[in-house]
């Protein structure tokens, strides 16, 4: 998902509202496939250096496809998304929130 589905921002109400959505949906389907031994979870990452629209031309590199130096790379949230994953069966996770250091949370 993305920080956007735990705190809505101006401007951006649709993209929100998608986020929120997803939110939903990740919490009816863990409650269906619970009894399976199958969990959902959402991870709400903050601010990541891909080249999506996020960032104004001014504020990406040179090049147009980075972001600034404030934004996770997407190894970073990979790397986070196996650790969550990798998780042990005697706790439940439900949701994991992973923003750069001195973003603050949502």
């Amino acid at each position: 998902s993305s920080v956007a589905g735990k705190k809505g921002w101006a401007n951006a109400a649709a993209y929100c509202a998608s986020k929120f959505g997803l939110t939903g949906l990740t919490e009816a389907l863990d409650d269906e496939g619970r009894p399976h031994g199958i969990r959902a979870v959402v991870i709400y990452p903050g601010a990541m250096a891909t080249n999506w629209g996020a960032f104004s031309p001014e504020e990406r590199g040179e090049g147009g496809d980075t972001s600034p130096a404030m934004a996770l790379p997407p190894s970073s949230v990979a790397d986070f998304i196996a650790w969550f994953a990798s998780s042990p069966r005697e706790f439940v996770l439900t949701e994991g929130i992973i923003v750069p250091i001195g973003e603050g949370l949502p």
